[in-house]
């Protein structure tokens, strides 16, 4: 994903080649010049500083190749990131038994995408983080293609983990997973998974993922997914009420871009799907109003916030989104790719996930990618590393961390 391809061996012969020839050519000498000072030395000091580099480099990626544990100590002591394998959203954080939970979209056999579970760590003050057993592992039929995305949440004494399940022909539905004690250790899956077997008409399945926790409104919990409608197409969030699952409406359109066929022919189409969306009321005293965090993909990969208010939607069945108009300057690419966006990052963190702990505070996690795609190295033995914790807050009407 965006890395250069690597130089075929045909490639670098025909450049040998031309540096070859280049060197052979013979340059006329001039006695009367000054002789260049101890072209030796120089020489020599470079052999020996990039012979060291060589040992060096192959010295570890040699330890990578053995599996050895060195480099997982050798990384950062204060980011969530797996032993081993490969690190994508983070998911589902939950404060619950005296401790957070922090999930994330997890390879636990290769350090690239794919046999996706949820990884899972613990931690008692945000600072130390434990690394615990994954989650929603030995997936069943419907879920051949990973677990996906999603969010966790209390309901009554349970706790929930709501999450796209995709059969590995990008046929997505929404599942649910109960824990089955207060560690969070394992989860046993809802016999009537999937919950949400399709989506509405109109909406691809292969664009429908990424649910929310739950958002009160008028009386009723609700979460939102991400897709595309190809009516547009455009990216929409779409609303679903949490007691029986129903569809109840369009959360949120983007605007339609008649010019796109997917999300992925550039940047101008990012909206074309909304990924990870985040709904929440930042803990703020100097304003009320609803933030709607988007995750723009492909080529663009970037975390966009809306501030607006929920109010009654088109259908009449359930909440919508409407964002209010502010000025602001653009702090970095992104926000012009939906209209009135504001950027939250402004470097390569995505696929944002933030909630409420214990004491009021919404606290945001993002991924940071390492590698991707056939750039990955052969021997890398993990990838992908999330932020630090960091707290929102609504300032002046600009949401900060």
């Amino acid at each position: 994903k965006g890395f250069p391809p690597r130089a075929t061996q045909s490639s670098r012969l025909k450049n040998g080649a031309a540096g070859s020839s280049q060197r052979t050519t013979q340059r006329k000498v001039n006695y009367e010049e000054t002789p260049p000072r101890e072209p030796q030395r120089s020489t020599m000091r470079l052999f020996f500083l990039l012979t060291s580099l060589a040992l060096t480099t192959s010295s570890i990626f040699k330890k990578h190749d053995k599996g050895s544990d060195l480099h997982y100590e050798q990384q950062p002591k204060y980011h969530v990131r797996p032993q081993q394998g490969w690190l994508n959203d983070p998911n589902g954080p939950v404060f619950h038994g005296g401790k957070y939970h922090l999930f994330f979209q997890h390879n636990q056999e290769d350090a690239s995408w794919g046999n996706i579970v949820w990884g899972h760590a613990t931690s008692a003050d945000l600072v130390h983080w434990e690394l615990a057993s994954p989650i929603l592992t030995k997936p069943p039929s419907y879920e051949k293609g990973g677990a996906w995305s999603g969010s966790m949440f209390k309901r009554g004494d349970d706790i929930v983990a709501l999450y796209t399940c995709t059969d590995g022909k990008f046929r997505n539905a929404q599942c649910e997973a109960i824990a089955d004690d207060a560690s969070l250790s394992s989860f046993t899956r809802n016999a009537n998974n999937p919950t949400i077997k399709t989506p509405p008409e109109n909406i691809p399945q292969g664009a429908f993922r990424d649910p929310t926790e739950p958002y009160h409104f008028v009386g009723r919990d609700y979460t939102f997914i991400g897709a595309t409608d190809a009516r547009g197409p455009r990216g929409v969030v779409l609303a679903y009420d949490l007691d029986g699952y129903g569809f109840k409406g369009h959360f949120y359109e983007a605007p339609p871009l008649q010019q796109c066929l997917g999300w992925r022919d550039g940047p101008r189409c990012a909206s074309v799907m909304l990924e990870c969306p985040d709904v929440f009321d930042p803990a703020t005293t100097l304003s009320e109003a609803t933030i709607l965090k988007l995750s723009l993909g492909a080529a663009l990969r970037k975390d966009v916030v809306l501030i607006g208010a929920v109010e009654g939607n088109a259908e009449g069945r359930g909440p919508s989104f409407r964002a209010k108009e502010h000025r602001t300057q653009h702090r970095c690419d992104g926000p012009e790719y939906l209209p009135g966006a504001i950027t939250l990052d402004c470097g390569s963190a995505y696929a944002s996930k933030s909630f409420t702990d214990q004491r009021g505070r919404r606290i945001s996690w993002s991924w940071l990618p390492d590698y991707g795609g056939p750039a990955t190295p052969p021997v890398l033995r993990y990838n992908g590393t999330l932020t630090l914790p960091r707290v929102l807050t609504l300032e002046k009407g600009e949401l900060r961390s």
